[in-house]
């Protein structure tokens, strides 16, 4: 697939694996965009050329911005460590369920490529899928 000058949409970019995948996604020509946090450490993306935009996908923040004109957004943030279980759902399922609704708004709509770490759930037992 020929990315070339195409804008695409990262969450989760300042992590391990979402920063390998910017990195990849820049050396395919892609324009990457990357949502970030305030808080995040930007040390793994020394060298990545990127746009940086700063929201809360739990709070709902605009959206309109990072994804216009992107293709493919790459969902790879979320919680994993949290002391209470409505913590995880804000920062996975609410978080998640605004971003697919801000690119349903967009035109045309860009294709999500979801990535989830077991590190969410756990892992599975033998034969025993976790289910959510």
């Amino acid at each position: 697939m020929d990315l070339s000058g195409s804008p695409v949409f990262v969450t989760g970019g300042t992590g391990f694996i979402g920063s390998h995948l910017a990195r990849a996604l820049a050396d395919a020509g892609a324009e990457v965009r990357l949502l970030v946090r305030r808080t995040s450490s930007l040390r793994w993306l020394e060298g990545v050329p990127h746009r940086r935009l700063t929201a809360d996908l739990a709070e709902g923040d605009d959206l309109s911005e990072a994804l216009d004109g992107v293709r493919f957004v790459f969902h790879l943030a979320g919680v994993l460590r949290a002391s209470r279980h409505a913590d995880f759902q804000r920062g996975n399922v609410e978080a998640t369920r605004h971003l697919v609704a801000s690119a349903r708004r967009m035109t045309p709509r860009p294709k999500i490529v979801l990535l989830s770490s077991l590190a969410a759930a756990g892992p599975s037992t033998a034969g025993r899928p976790l289910r959510e």
